[in-house]
């Protein structure tokens, strides 16, 4: 039966579907399919600045999630755009593009 390792390193028998054991419920209870689920948890330890460890708390309560689901969502929202300066232009880009009607009444007022 396949295993489920756990952050603690215990394992555990993996959830199934299907009939339940003693139980026949006919020809087609024999063939039932059955669902495994194997799940892969990796610990680790963040080491934050005071100012760091603020922005964080602000971050899991702004998401209204926990600290470590906040350092797996900044960690998801960081991965893609490692050229800042180039994520900056683009969004840039987008914005006065979004709002260029906006910003030229604005400029005329």
């Amino acid at each position: 039966m396949p295993r489920i390792a756990s952050p603690c390193r215990r394992t555990r028998p993996a959830p199934e579907v299907g009939p339940r054991p003693g139980r026949r419920d006919g020809p087609a209870s024999e063939a039932a399919p059955t669902l495994s689920l194997t799940l892969r948890l990796v610990a680790m330890t963040l080491r934050l600045s005071e100012e760091r460890e603020r922005t964080l708390e602000q971050l899991a309560e702004t998401l209204r999630i926990s600290k470590n689901s906040a350092a797996a969502e900044a960690i998801i929202l960081a991965a893609p755009r490692p050229n800042h300066e180039q994520f900056v232009a683009d969004s840039m880009a987008r914005q006065l593009s979004r709002y260029a009607d906006l910003m030229t009444r604005l400029a005329n007022a």
